[in-house]
């Protein structure tokens, strides 16, 4: 289904009707249920957010770009651990690898801990996965997939999200290396995507780092946070397929370079659609599952890549 989809895609040229593939639903364990079964109540996470809208603040400059829903309230872009009230998680002993959004290892895990992106999961009949936020390993620090196996405890209350499918049409885009030179400032550090300066917010890590790019749930420059919900190298010509009927958004970026955030002529404009990603579940069997989220342009090209994974 999905190679035929893509045929399809490629004859018919700039845009073709988006046709949700049946793999989709089938492998992404897209029911709300919570890892293990089991709900916890601890550390204020007795209630949810309300449904994001444009009304309530949950969502900004469009209904695609909202906060990560259902979600407890003691949730942010990172998951809560309901042992501890913090936001890190245990792993078992022994040598953990993190995968990017192709299945390809990024590195042994070099901590005894991980941060968790809330709502960001994929799971199967024999896969659990986790997307571990700004993991360090022996070959640097990422955000990537990790197994369920690795984790010492459960991860209450992390649902299997994904933001809005708006349908129609989509047109074909490709990954390319970004030009990050625009978005640095005159001492040569990151724009920031907020008014504020110090560490984070930075415009680059939407941007080509080290090799590879992020595909994230939500926009920054909002209260609740971006979730970072796939990375994959940007070496290689990944098939993204934007939905056409949702709006670019554009970001104002900050200069630091005085010491103090001053707005900049610069906006990082991003796209939303969506990729395919790869994971090996416990019996070395590949699943393959569609996830949408947004894309900063400069990691996009026009016209059909090599591959989707």
């Amino acid at each position: 289904m999905r190679a035929a989809i893509l045929v399809a895609a490629l004859l018919a040229g700039a845009c073709t009707m988006e046709v949700e593939p049946a793999e989709e639903s089938a492998d992404a364990g897209s029911e709300l249920g919570e890892l293990d079964s089991i709900s916890s109540t601890a550390c204020g996470c007795d209630d949810y957010w309300p449904a994001p809208t444009r009304d309530n603040g949950g969502c900004a400059d469009t209904s695609y770009n909202c906060y990560v829903s259902p979600r407890k309230r003691c949730d942010g872009a990172r998951l809560t651990n309901r042992a501890t009230c913090g936001q890190s998680f245990p792993l078992r002993q022994g040598a953990w690898t993190l995968f990017d959004s192709t299945g390809a290892p990024l590195g042994t895990v070099a901590s005894s801990s991980v941060m968790i992106q809330t709502g960001v999961r994929a799971v199967g009949a024999n896969l659990g996965m986790v997307l571990a936020f700004a993991t360090p390993t022996d070959h640097g620090s990422f955000s990537g997939w990790l197994s369920t196996e690795a984790l010492a405890g459960p991860t209450y209350g992390n649902y299997d999200d994904q933001p809005s499918n708006p349908g129609g049409e989509v047109s074909l885009w490709h990954s390319v290396p970004s030009n990050n030179a625009p978005y640095l400032d005159a001492a040569g550090h990151s724009l920031k995507v907020r008014a504020t300066c110090g560490e984070g917010r930075n415009a680059t890590d939407y941007l080509g780092r080290s090799g590879n790019f992020n595909m994230t749930y939500n926009l920054p420059g909002t209260d609740y946070g971006s979730v970072t919900v796939g990375l994959r190298k940007n070496t290689v010509a990944y098939n993204f397929y934007r939905y056409t009927r949702v709006h670019s958004v554009e970001r104002p970026l900050w200069s630091c370079a005085s010491g103090t955030p001053v707005a900049t002529s610069v906006k990082l404009k991003f796209l939303y659609g969506r990729m395919w990603e790869r994971h090996i579940d416990r019996a070395g069997n590949p699943v393959i599952i569609s996830r949408r989220g947004w894309v900063a342009l400069p990691n996009l090209a026009p016209g059909a890549g090599t591959q989707d994974y």
